[in-house]
């Protein structure tokens, strides 16, 4: 897995948490098929922009707390291993952040399968993920017919 996490260009200048996440094939992943719809909830405002079955899963948070909890997922509709690219981009605000991003399999309403991919701060003052941040990553998913799997967000702020 590559891994990258550093403060993103497009620095957004609002008071509030946002986040984005996209899964899509990257050019080692040519044919692969998602499963689809894919869901997102958790805190604050969100937005399954796309659910993957006309183009790449994405999912948008905003939420004006001092933290949040998101999670997106699908359901395996075969057993297999799904490989998945995937970018995590966005701003949890100037003071005391934290990001982290996990991937999941659940199987019959169990958890069998979590590992972060992302955990930094807190960040303050231009440390990451201080003003923004943005990272990408390959995940790979060993799935049977009926598991839920996808992705957990979290993030919090001194001052949101």
């Amino acid at each position: 897995m590559s891994l990258t996490l550093a403060p993103s260009d497009d620095q957004l200048i609002v008071p509030l948490a946002t986040g984005v996440l996209l899964l899509e094939p990257g050019p080692a992943l040519a044919g692969v098929v998602f499963d689809a719809p894919w869901s997102g909830a958790g805190a604050g405002t969100t937005n399954v922009a796309s659910d993957g079955t006309a183009g790449a899963p994405r999912f948008e948070y905003h939420v004006n707390a001092e933290e949040g909890e998101w999670t997106f997922s699908t359901t395996a509709g075969s057993g297999r291993k799904v490989s998945i690219a995937w970018s995590y981009a966005g701003f949890h605000a100037w003071f005391d952040q934290r990001v982290q991003l996990e991937r999941f399999v659940s199987r019959a309403g169990s958890e069998v399968e979590r590992a972060t991919l992302v955990q930094a701060g807190p960040g303050s003052g231009g440390t990451a993920p201080s003003g923004g941040f943005a990272c990408s990553g390959l995940s790979a998913f060993e799935v049977k017919p009926g598991d839920v799997y996808g992705f957990r967000m979290s993030g919090r702020n001194f001052g949101f």
